[in-house]
């Protein structure tokens, strides 16, 4: 058969041109490519599939598969004949085996078969055979079918919840969810895969779930955050959200018991800092009911959402009040009460301070706090007015029983069935609250007032009904405490927790209240006593003394200064200031006795400042007063000359006090205070010489003695006290109001300016100050004055001297 002769049965030779050609095609193609008879031998091979057997050419040619490589051609024969008998092509039939070259090597094949027919005829007198060595994506694909199934188990099993998403839906839906995933969300896996994110799960939308999941498809990059997920789940999750390009893998794990543990110490620590700081500022106050007005300012939001605060009166009636309603409860239940009793123990009762956490809401809390009493009261008035008997408010229930009075159960209708219609019934009906509690405050046995806590209504808008695709992503609580997002559990309401430590609350509120009440009593008492030894001072003619004593912010530090004014028998005036070392009682019972005995010696007709203070001295000694005190005592005096001149001589000694001020007429003050012009203090070493200091003033001077608590300050030196002392003094003199000459007329104003820019609030030491303003002499005594008020020994002097002042 020549070339021309077309295609030759597989046993016939080719045309030598015909063979090179087909040689060529087979030495040319990628793939293995054998030709075989019927006998199913070899009779051309290309070199690729010769390389598949691991044989050069020559050992195939005429050689059958199953000859060549035993069992693996015995297969290959199987599919080969069953292609012969069929006479139809098959493309890639897998085969799988080892060649007997290369043994333990196992190997893939595609195979595809085309039967050669004899020309213009269907007999098959032959097989092509085009083999592709597939071994290497086999075993690819069994890799990654192994590394699935193995993620799969791994998933499966796995304490975390595993879902993923495609994002690149508007829905977001799950495509794949693992067995925990169903566990911690409560659904089957049927609905949860192909169901969407948020249609399963409306509560994430806008929340801290939506603004983790898409900042980590925003930024490419793994996002970890924690946030609580509301009933049904009603759980705290750590989220991984992982980005692959638009598929979204979330784990998540359900770490509630974590978050409540961490979170009961955190409020653990809270709470013994909020009893901490409610015992520190309450007991800082002397005034009882600035104490409770500080109350709900310490609770809100801290315990409860609002809350008001009431006061029991401070009497016995009161007290009387509270009694009766107790005996008159009905079967000591209070369910309800002889309304006459109940509108007594109201009308004792006051609101003293009420705060709500949310600002909007705290105009109603306030319009609520001011009427609420009024209204308990008018519907207990109408009760007793018909004999009957009346529930009493929840507040008043706690005030007599001692006994928490918590309402969950509508306590906006609770409360407004025990009180007249109104504005307070509309307040309340504005605010909602789903619980409110009333618990007492109490000492020492008594009643002192009710705290009235609530917690507001819970009402979280339903979920939309589609996630909008174009929606603002709620980032700004990203990298925020979830707890402090949309989808943090509310405060809780009171638990039995929450009461014991709001009971515990308002004891300690009851001590403080207590103490500050304790305090005021003692301050009142020994301020009583003090001001009962810190006499009025005397109005001599054409002078006006004015004196201060302030107390010190807490009763522990009344006592040891003290002031003093009087007239000696000759008409000279005399003003003392003194401190007694100490800061108490026993200072205050000391400055008693050194006051009197000053006293008592500067009455002696001829003895000066210096011989008072050397006799003072003296007596302590004698009498063994047992203290040390500080002391100024200044003499003002005249004789013709002076008077003629409009001077005033004053002639001064110090036993270890700050100096006295000079403020004259015209020109600025200064202190009376020159080397050597301090001696020693009093009760040191009694004997010591004391020393005398004079100075004239022109008339409208003034001279003003005062103690340290004025000047002194702690971490600074007594200097810039004194220095800002001289400037206070120079702007209040220069305020006042002066005569057609330029005479200044209110000593009373100056001394209050001083003690005003000088001292806090809350002083922290006693201040005594005295002062005399010499008025001039040729014109009567001023109003600002006031009246002429001098000791019937002292001679008068009259309204007018027309040669004072004139120098002749």
């Amino acid at each position: 058969m020549d070339a021309h002769d077309g295609p030759q049965h597989p046993h016939e030779p080719l045309a030598p041109d015909a063979a090179a050609l087909f040689d060529s095609l087979l030495a040319g193609a990628p793939l293995g490519i054998g030709v075989f008879d019927l006998d199913l031998r070899h009779v051309r091979v290309n070199a690729v599939l010769a390389e598949m057997n691991g044989r050069p050419v020559e050992e195939l040619v005429g050689r059958t598969p199953g000859e060549v490589n035993g069992e693996t051609g015995a297969r290959a024969e199987e599919l080969y004949r069953r292609v012969i008998a069929d006479g139809v092509p098959v493309r890639d039939v897998r085969l799988t085996g080892e060649v007997s070259a290369r043994p333990g090597r196992r190997r893939h094949w595609s195979l595809t078969f085309h039967p050669v027919h004899r020309p213009g005829s269907a007999e098959v007198t032959g097989l092509c055979v085009i083999v592709d060595d597939v071994t290497a994506e086999e075993e690819l694909t069994r890799s990654l079918v192994d590394s699935r199934r193995r993620v799969e188990q791994i998933t499966e099993t796995m304490a975390a919840g595993y879902l993923v998403m495609d994002t690149s839906v508007d829905s977001w839906p799950i495509t794949y969810a693992n067995r925990q995933a169903e566990v911690a969300l409560g659904l089957p896996r049927e609905q949860l895969v192909g169901g969407s994110l948020w249609g399963l799960f409306p509560a994430t939308v806008g929340t801290a779930f939506e603004a983790g999941y898409r900042r980590a498809l925003a930024t490419g990059s793994p996002y970890v955050f924690d946030a609580y997920y509301p009933p049904p789940l009603d759980a705290w999750y750590e989220v991984r959200a992982i980005p692959d390009g638009t598929t979204l893998t979330l784990y998540f794990l359900d770490v509630s018991e974590r978050v409540e543990a961490q979170r009961a110490a955190e409020t653990a620590a809270e709470r013994a800092e909020l009893l901490a700081r409610v015992s520190e500022q309450l007991s800082a106050h002397r005034d009882p009911a600035a104490a409770l007005g500080l109350v709900p300012g310490l609770l809100v939001p801290a315990v409860a959402d609002w809350c008001v605060v009431t006061v029991l009166e401070e009497s016995d009636r009161a007290d009387a009040a509270v009694d009766a309603l107790a005996g008159a409860a009905s079967g000591g239940t209070l369910e309800d009460a002889d309304a006459g009793a109940v509108t007594l123990v109201l009308e004792h009762l006051r609101d003293v301070a009420a705060r709500h956490a949310d600002p909007v809401l705290d105009e109603a809390v306030q319009a609520y706090s001011g009427a609420r009493l009024d209204a308990y009261r008018d519907h207990a008035r109408a009760g007793a007015q018909h004999g009957g008997r009346v529930a009493p408010p929840f507040l008043v229930r706690a005030l007599v029983s001692g006994r928490a009075q918590v309402v969950e159960t509508d306590p906006t209708g609770s409360v407004q069935r025990t009180m007249a219609p109104g504005g307070a019934a509309t307040a309340l009906q504005r605010l909602r609250p789903r619980t409110a509690v009333a618990v007492a405050v109490r000492a020492r046995g008594r009643a002192l007032g009710v705290l009235s806590l609530c917690w507001d209504a819970s009402g979280p808008a339903d979920p939309p009904a589609a996630h909008p695709v174009d929606a603002a992503t709620p980032v700004d609580e990203l990298g925020a405490d979830p707890r402090a997002t949309a989808t943090a559990r509310r405060r809780p309401g009171p638990g039995a927790d929450v009461l014991t430590f709001v009971q515990t609350l308002a004891d300690r509120i009851g001590a403080a209240v207590d103490e500050a009440r304790l305090v005021r009593a003692q301050l009142q008492i020994a301020e009583t006593l003090q001001r009962a030894l810190l006499t009025e001072p005397p109005q001599p003619d054409h002078a006006h003394v004015v004196a201060r004593y302030l107390p010190a912010a807490e009763a522990a530090q009344v006592g040891g200064d003290w002031y003093d004014a009087f007239l000696q028998e000759d008409g000279a005036s005399v003003l003392v200031i003194g401190d007694v070392l100490g800061h108490d009682r026993r200072a205050a019972a000391a400055m008693g006795q050194v006051r009197t005995l000053v006293r008592a010696a500067a009455v002696m007709t001829g003895r000066g400042p210096a011989g008072v203070l050397a006799a003072t001295d003296a007596a302590m000694t004698t009498l063994q007063v047992g203290t040390i005190a500080t002391c100024v005592i200044a003499r003002l005096e005249q004789d013709e000359d002076l008077t003629r001149r409009g001077l005033t001589r004053v002639r001064w000694s110090a036993a270890g006090h700050p100096p006295p001020v000079l403020v004259p007429r015209e020109g600025p003050p200064r202190l009376l205070d020159e080397p050597g012009q301090r001696d020693l203090l009093l009760g040191v070493a009694p004997g010591t010489a004391r020393h005398e200091h004079v100075v004239e003033v022109e008339r409208g001077s003034t001279v003003l003695l005062y103690t340290d608590g004025l000047v002194e300050r702690r971490g600074e030196s007594l200097q810039v006290g004194l220095e800002r002392l001289l400037a206070a003094v120079a702007d209040a003199v220069a305020r006042e109001p002066r005569d057609e000459d330029g005479y200044p007329q209110d000593v009373d104003a100056t001394c209050d300016e001083v003690l005003r820019r000088l001292l806090p609030d809350q002083p922290g030491d006693d201040v005594a100050l005295v002062a005399i303003r010499l008025h001039r002499q040729d014109r009567p005594r001023p109003a600002s004055a006031g009246p002429r008020r001098v000791p019937p020994v002292v001679p008068d002097e009259p309204a007018v001297l027309p040669g004072a002042g004139t120098g002749g």
